[in-house]
C-alpha cells in the first residue's frame, strides 16, 4: 500500500505545473513588481572550506513578485538571483530561486494548493541570505504538507553546488461542520556538481491526514506521511510517518502548531535490508501584528540522504532536526529590520564504516533597510554560518554587505 500511494506522487511535478498555470479572473486584482540591488561587501570564509580564503566581493542581485489575488484565492511567483564577484580565489557565482505557489477556494468545502519551485546554491549561501524585499514582510505560504526546509542545505559537504527541484499539490475538504479531511502528494529532485558530490537522488512523498475542531481556537488530528526515497544502482528508502497533531488559535495574532510520531524506516542498500525507527516531531509558534511578524519553528523527520563522501556508496536516509526563526518588524514608514536564525542537523540511521555520522549547520542573518526616495532603498545585512562535521571543521563564514536597492512597480 505505502508503494502504491507512493507511486502516485511521480506526476506530482506536472500536477503543480498545471495548477500554477491557472488563469486568474480578469477581474482579480494583481501586484507585480522587482528590485535591482548593487552591494558591496566582506566575507571570511565564502565556501566554508577548511583553510578558506577570506575576500571582499561585488554583488548585484534581483528580486521579483508576481501575484493574482481573487475572490477564490492567491497565486504568487516569485525570483531571486544574485552574482557574486570576488576579489580574490573564488571568481564569481550565482545562486537563485524560482517559486510557484498558490492558494485556491474551490468550494464552500474543498480548497487545494499546490506549489513548485527550483533553486541553485552554492555552499549553502541560499540560507544566509534575506532574499525578499526588506521593506515588505514575505508573502506568507501555508498549507505545505512538510514543515517549511526553504532554502535548508541537503548535503555534508557544502564546497559543491547543489540545484533542488520540488512540487507539491494538496486538498482540504470540509467533512462537516467540525471535521477536515486533507491529502498531498509530491516529489522532489536533488542534484549535485563539484569535487567528491554525493549522487543525485528522487523522492516522492504522500500524506493523508484528519483534523476535528474541538473548539472555536482549537483543532486535533493525525496524519501519515509517506515517503521513498529512489538512490542510484536500485537502492532505495521507505519511511511511513504516522503523527498526532494540534493546532491553536492561542490570540488574535499569536497561533500554534503540534505534532508528534514515530518514522518507521525501511532501507535497502548494497543487497541488505534494515529496518528502524525513531521519533518524529514538529512545532510552530507565530505572533503576526499590523507591523511586525515573528515565528519559529522545529521539527524532526528524515527527509534527506548521506552521499559518498562520507562512507557510503549511493545513498543513505538521514534523520534531519531543524530549527529556525525569523523576524520582521516595520520600525517607521521608511526603516525595516530583519532577522532569521536556522539550524539543521543530519544524523545516520545505522552504522557505517565504523561510524554513525552526524553533521551540523548553523547560520544566521540580520538586515538593515531603509528608504531614501521614492524608489531608491539603502542598507546592511550582517551574516554568520558555521558547519561542524566528522573530522576537520571549517573556519566560521562571516560576512557583511552595504547596498543600495531601487524598486520597480508598485510601490
Amino acid at each position: 500500500m505505502i508503494v502504491a500511494a507512493l507511486r502516485l506522487s511521480a506526476s506530482s511535478l506536472a500536477l503543480a505545473g498545471a495548477v500554477l498555470a491557472i488563469e486568474a479572473p480578469a477581474a482579480a486584482a494583481t501586484t507585480t513588481y522587482a528590485d535591482i540591488t548593487g552591494a558591496v561587501g566582506y566575507s571570511s570564509n565564502p565556501r566554508d572550506e577548511v583553510n578558506g580564503q577570506s575576500s571582499g566581493f561585488g554583488r548585484l542581485s534581483i528580486f521579483g513578485l508576481h501575484q493574482w489575488e481573487s475572490a477564490t484565492g492567491t497565486t504568487t511567483l516569485s525570483g531571486y538571483g544574485e552574482n557574486t564577484s570576488y576579489l580574490r580565489d573564488y571568481g564569481s557565482t550565482q545562486i537563485f530561486y524560482v517559486k510557484g505557489h498558490t492558494e485556491q477556494q474551490l468550494s464552500p468545502t474543498i480548497s487545494m494548493f499546490g506549489d513548485l519551485n527550483f533553486s541553485g546554491d552554492v555552499a549553502g549561501q541560499l540560507s544566509n541570505r534575506l532574499t525578499n524585499v526588506p521593506s515588505q514582510p514575505p508573502p506568507p505560504e501555508s498549507g505545505s504538507p512538510l514543515p517549511p526546509a526553504d532554502n535548508r542545505p541537503d548535503t555534508f559537504g557544502l564546497s559543491g553546488r547543489e540545484y533542488r527541484l520540488d512540487g507539491h499539490v494538496g486538498t482540504s475538504i470540509r467533512t462537516g461542520p467540525r471535521g477536515t479531511v486533507s491529502a498531498s502528494v509530491g516529489a522532489e529532485r536533488l542534484m549535485f556538481a563539484g569535487v567528491n558530490s554525493p549522487p543525485s537522488y528522487n523522492i516522492y512523498i504522500g500524506s493523508v491526514g484528519y483534523s476535528h475542531q474541538v473548539s472555536e481556537r482549537t483543532s486535533l488530528g493525525g496524519t501519515v506521511y509517506l515517503q521513498r526515497q529512489d538512490f542510484q544502482a536500485g537502492e532505495y528508502t521507505n519511511i511511513a510517518n504516522p503523527t498526532v497533531t494540534a493546532h491553536f488559535l492561542l490570540s488574535e495574532t499569536l497561533s500554534a502548531e503540534a505534532g508528534a510520531g514515530v518514522l518507521l524506516i525501511h532501507e535497502h542498500r548494497q543487497d541488505l535490508d534494515n529496518d528502524s525507527t525513531a521519533e518524529s516531531f514538529s512545532g510552530e509558534l507565530c505572533n503576526e501584528g499590523a507591523n511586525s511578524r515573528v515565528c519559529g519553528r522545529i521539527a524532526r523527520d528524515a527527509q534527506s540522504a548521506l552521499g559518498a563522501p562520507f562512507g557510503n556508496q549511493s545513498g543513505q536516509t538521514a534523520l534531519t532536526t531543524t530549527a529556525s526563526a525569523d523576524y520582521y518588524r516595520r520600525l517607521s514608514a521608511n526603516e525595516t529590520l530583519q532577522a532569521s536564525l536556522s539550524a539543521v542537523r543530519y544524523s545516520a540511521t545505522e552504522v557505517v564504516a565504523g561510524e554513525k555520522f552526524s553533521t551540523t549547520y548553523i547560520s544566521a542573518v540580520i538586515g538593515y533597510d531603509r528608504r531614501i526616495g521614492r524608489r531608491f532603498y539603502t542598507g546592511v545585512s550582517v551574516g554568520a554560518r558555521k558547519l561542524s562535521r566528522p573530522g576537520t571543521n571549517p573556519d566560521v563564514d562571516v560576512n557583511g554587505y552595504l547596498y543600495l536597492r531601487y524598486h520597480f512597480g508598485a510601490l
